[in-house]
């Protein structure tokens, strides 16, 4: 299992083009929930890592790369990694788009 350090720089390779750190997020609100507005305009809760996404596939493999390479050097391994990932990282919305779901 990932520790908690990695956790955050794996979270923050992540969030880097967002301009923000999973450390700002949990400064303003450390339930993790973002709120923006809905379609109709009402504001809602949502999580960080559906708000800040990965928008295409270049991108989660650029990341992807430098997680594997982070991980591996602190010896852990692709399952660690994967395990991590299915918990902890951003949506995917280019999937999304693809499958024609968003």
């Amino acid at each position: 299992m990932i520790d908690t350090r990695l956790s955050d720089e794996l979270s923050n390779l992540a969030l880097k083009r967002h301009n923000i750190t999973i450390q700002d997020i949990r400064k303003e609100s450390p339930d993790l929930l973002i709120t923006i507005k809905d379609k109709k305009g009402k504001d809602r809760s949502e999580y960080y890592y559906n708000v800040y996404t990965i928008d295409s596939e270049e991108e989660y493999l650029a990341w992807r790369e430098k997680a594997e390479s982070l991980a591996f050097a602190k010896g852990y391994n692709k399952k660690d990694l994967d395990n991590w990932e299915m918990i902890n990282q951003l949506k995917e919305t280019y999937i999304y788009k693809e499958l024609k779901l968003l």
